[in-house]
């Protein structure tokens, strides 16, 4: 299966209606086993370098505590292989690309989180558990803190990307793959991600229900209304 992430045909803008059918699809996937591999890419020159500026004023925060947790949630208990085919920047959750067993990238793909802590907010949403996992404990901090860019061979060279090919080039590379795996019995995906995963997924969804609380607080501290934390 391959779902290829965009706004209205262009490249993704963030939103919350992205988030929802993101977590509409992870359930989806979640609670069938005719589908072994799932494919995401984005459209155009990046994969999701833009968002929208949420208007906090306006949410529930236990809406967005809990749908999160959901998002999350879904794709870390995928027992299917996922591959990303990263075709340019990610500077949105990049905790989803980073979640996926094979990271494919173009040449131009960087990797940075530019939705928290560079806007006044606390990064509590999941993002930096993956990261910390990907980068490292220590290399995280400077990550978020500095606003980092971290490119292509960089992130291949510390194991968060596997193969770096020409944009043109991701999704054949990622479509010869999934053929691959497609051929292996339904038993031996489901159990051998299940292996693979149990050190990322022991604690994930108590960190994250932490992390985002802590995440709420600090925007009650900034002055936000009160609605957001109903």
């Amino acid at each position: 299966m391959e779902a290829v992430l965009h706004t209205d045909g262009a490249a993704l803008i963030w939103n919350g209606r992205a988030g929802f059918e993101l977590t509409q699809l992870f359930e989806a996937l979640s609670a069938q086993s005719a589908i072994k591999v799932l494919i995401l890419t984005g459209v155009g020159e990046t994969f999701c370098a833009d968002s929208v500026t949420f208007d906090f004023n306006e949410l529930k925060w236990r809406d967005v505590w809990a749908g999160q947790q959901r998002m999350l949630g879904a794709l870390m208990n995928l027992n299917i292989i996922v591959i990303a085919a990263v075709n340019g920047p990610v500077h949105y959750h990049p905790e989803i690309p980073m979640l996926a067993d094979i990271v494919l990238a173009s040449p131009d793909t960087e990797f940075a989180e530019l939705g928290h802590f560079p806007r006044g907010m606390v990064p509590g949403d999941g993002a930096q558990l993956v990261m910390a996992s990907r980068l490292g404990e220590a290399r995280v901090g400077y990550f978020y803190l500095m606003e980092e860019r971290i490119m292509a061979e960089e992130a291949r060279r510390l194991g968060c990307v596997h193969e770096i090919h020409k944009k043109n080039a991701l999704m054949p590379r990622a479509r010869k793959m999934a053929a691959q795996f497609a051929r292996r019995p339904e038993w031996l995906i489901t159990y051998t991600k299940a292996a693979l995963r149990l050190r990322d997924r022991h604690g994930f969804q108590q960190m994250l229900s932490h992390g985002m609380s802590i995440e709420g607080l600090a925007m009650y501290a900034a002055g936000m209304s009160g609605k957001e934390v109903d």
